[in-house]
């Protein structure tokens, strides 16, 4: 990280990296946000610097969600401004052209969103978001806001006002006993159920905490030394912590429970209330964390190499003598689980196994926000190289099959499978890199549904297979997925894999008609309308 500014620099900021508009297609599963925060807590890092790193970092985790992203920046005396807009952080940004360049910048926080809860057009939902000298970032999903906002009685809604759950946990924390902002989160977050992480500032410090269970993750880190700190980073994914300007080695995740406080160039634990058992996201090394990430101590690609070691154990595909099967990814999600998906196959079977990439992402120019809902037909996001794939026999390897949009089959021109059928494949096969998803997520990722997951639609694998239209569809079990996780009976227990039919956290919302997957976070939106 540079020293303070030199007074040539620019007044508005464009990263000192070339400019590309051809973005890579959004991925179908996401979370609700991506989160970053900076603050510098010895005034020499500088207004454009701590700008610089901040965007750099929000870009890391924008493959969290892309719906929508903010900015906002402090100075020394507190004061703040912010910019919000949709799409993907270039878009909402024009490429870092709209992020404000403040010389005595203090505080940076940036935030992309993926709806999860209230109106994914509704702008004011754009965060950070600010009631009464608090401004709030926030990931995950507060499973009881409705309850929470029912106890608070009359608070502005819709309009010119969110209409989230973010909001509902804003005007908690600004309602909430305490003098310091610190009290006012260990207080509020006392009532609220759910998996979380927030980012809270008055303009002076920050006070940042995670949800009782762990479930959703959060990172701290810091430039300089603990002992004495230049300025102190929060992220949702360590990866964040890493990109060029930050280069952060000396960080920790957050605990479950805890809540952290940064005045000063002082950072300490004002709150550590764990709940009795831990229940981190599995989630996310499955899908949403960047391979270069690491989460409860291991590394994501690593864990998902492995993952497709054992799908092939578990789940192998007979090759005749003389014959030969083609193995290829999802780009980009399968990537890692085909790369062990094919080594253990190549150790098996030898030259009876080719391995190519027959399916490629289009890459193309101008806006690159998706829909809300994260549909795009796959023949607008994937192309075929018939070459690649004419009468050959493919076993596509990718890491889930949520609502089956993107497989598609049958006739479905969207469909990967129709499009390898199409372009000459005689048979098509799919193993994928996690359990099967039975159970809808509450907390935080994007499928809050039962009725849209394809193993809920079609419990029988066989049929499942059939609707896909594919040759054979096989999955790594919940103990092949622990194992690549480098779980052992102790650490199983430490996730959340209620998605796959294991455990959840303590509070499932079965009182909230779970069997129906009507949950609060929708009945917010029934309250708006």
């Amino acid at each position: 990280m540079a020293g303070a500014e030199s007074d040539n620099r620019p007044t508005s900021f464009i990263p000192q990296e070339e400019l590309v508009t051809a973005t890579a297609e959004a991925e179908r599963i996401q979370s609700n946000c991506g989160l970053f925060a900076m603050i510098d807590v010895s005034g020499s890092i500088g207004g454009y610097d701590l700008a610089d790193a901040t965007y750099r970092a929000g870009k890391k985790v924008q493959h969290r969600a892309e719906g929508d992203a903010g900015y906002g920046v402090f100075d020394s005396r507190g004061s703040g401004e912010f910019v919000r807009g949709k799409g993907k952080i270039d878009v909402a940004f024009q490429n870092g052209r709209l992020i404000p360049i403040v010389p005595d910048g203090r505080i940076a926080i940036i935030h992309t969103r993926y709806p999860t809860s209230g109106d994914s057009d509704h702008m004011p939902n754009i965060q950070p978001m600010s009631l009464d000298e608090i401004t709030l970032a926030h990931h995950g999903n507060l499973t009881n806001a409705k309850g929470v906002r029912d106890r608070l009685g009359k608070i502005e809604w819709g309009g010119n006002f969110p209409d989230n759950d973010s909001w509902v946990a804003l005007n908690a924390i600004a309602r909430a006993e305490g003098q310091s902002l610190e009290e006012r989160m260990v207080n509020a977050q006392r009532k609220f159920e759910g998996g979380w992480a927030f980012i809270a500032t008055d303009g002076k410090g920050i006070v940042a905490s995670r949800d009782p269970e762990g479930i959703r993750p959060l990172f701290f880190g810091v430039i300089g030394s603990w002992e004495n700190p230049k300025a102190f980073a929060l992220a949702v994914e360590d990866s964040a912590l890493k990109v060029e300007g930050l280069e952060i080695d000396t960080y920790r995740e957050v605990l479950p429970g805890e809540t952290i406080s940064i005045k000063g160039k002082e950072a300490i634990t004002v709150d550590l209330s764990p709940a009795p058992n831990q229940r981190s996201c599995i989630f996310e090394i499955v899908y949403m964390m960047d391979p270069d990430s690491k989460f409860m101590g291991h590394n994501i690609a690593t864990a998902r190499i492995k993952a497709g070691e054992l799908l092939w154990q578990e789940n192998p595909i007979h090759v005749e003598e003389g014959d030969q099967i083609t193995i290829m990814p999802v780009p980009d999600s399968g990537r890692d689980y085909e790369t062990g998906y094919f080594r253990a196959a190549h150790r098996a079977l030898g030259n009876r196994v080719d391995r190519v990439e027959g399916l490629k992402k289009k890459r193309y120019e101008g806006r690159s926000f998706i829909q809300p809902t994260g549909k795009r037909n796959p023949s607008e996001r994937f192309m075929v190289i018939p070459e690649l794939v004419k009468g050959k026999k493919v076993l596509l390897v990718d890491d889930t099959l949520v609502r089956g949009d993107t497989m598609g089959g049958g006739k479905k021109l969207e469909g990967l499978v129709f499009m390898l059928r199409n372009a000459g494949a005689s048979e098509v096969h799919v193993r994928l890199g996690a359990p099967a998803i039975v159970n809808p997520c509450y907390w935080g990722v994007a499928f809050p549904t039962r009725e849209e997951l394809s193993a809920h639609n079609y419990p029988d694998i066989n049929e499942r297979a059939r609707i896909l239209g594919v040759d054979s569809l096989g999955y790594l079990s919940l103990n092949g997925l622990f194992e690549a996780c480098g779980a052992d009976n102790e650490t199983r227990e430490k996730f959340c894999t209620y998605c796959f039919g294991g455990n959840g956290p303590r509070k499932v919302p079965t009182s909230l008609g779970i069997d129906s997957g009507t949950i609060d976070l929708i009945e917010l939106k029934i309250i708006r309308k």
